[in-house]
């Protein structure tokens, strides 16, 4: 399978079930056998718009005519993605050891802050490009000496740091939103 018609597919699926889980949540809960509790409802519209910010991304980066670019925007995805699993899943365990409101003061920042600033973050790297005349998301790097030598910063970071921004909001509204809903029950 060509990396374009991977993006295509990807995006299309990720506008589709982002576009279901913002406009018809409980629809989309029903589906995977989930209760559709008001907490969960709003959870489900939060992962809604990282899947709608994912799958334009995937789906505006197909026709870019540089592959380094394509590969970069995939390989960026994922690595946000590891780095804020990891990010997030520290806080996780920080919230079963010290308890839910602990793990919140210590993250500084509300997740759902996190959720709407990572695709904001990811989206603005690609601007650059455009202020330069070439196509959206075209990587663009910057020579900064460190040291003896030089460093190579760029665009995809920012991308990078966009990703892991939102995929730790997500994965922590979901989990703080059902560990609340969970001891409220007890």
């Amino acid at each position: 399978m060509r990396l374009r018609t991977l993006l295509l597919i990807g995006g299309l699926l990720g506008l589709v079930f982002g576009i279901g889980f913002l406009l018809g949540p409980r629809p989309m809960l029903t589906l995977y056998g989930v209760s559709a509790d008001p907490p969960v409802v709003l959870l489900a519209r939060f992962f809604g718009a990282a899947l709608v910010q994912v799958g334009l991304v995937f789906y505006l980066i197909r026709d870019v005519g540089d592959p380094k670019t394509q590969r970069g925007v995939v390989i960026g995805s994922f690595i946000g993605s590891v780095a804020g699993l990891v990010v997030a899943s520290s806080f996780v365990l920080y919230a079963i050891a010290f308890g839910v409101d602990a793990s919140r003061r210590a993250l500084l920042v509300a997740p759902s802050t996190l959720l709407g600033a990572g695709p904001l973050v990811a989206l603005t790297s690609g601007l650059p490009a455009v202020l330069r005349g070439q196509p959206f998301m075209t990587a663009q790097w910057a020579e900064l000496p460190f040291g003896a030598g030089t460093v190579a910063l760029g665009t995809p970071l920012v991308f990078d740091l966009g990703v892991c921004l939102a995929v730790i909001g997500v994965v922590l509204t979901i989990v703080f939103t059902l560990a609340e809903v969970s001891l409220s029950e007890d």
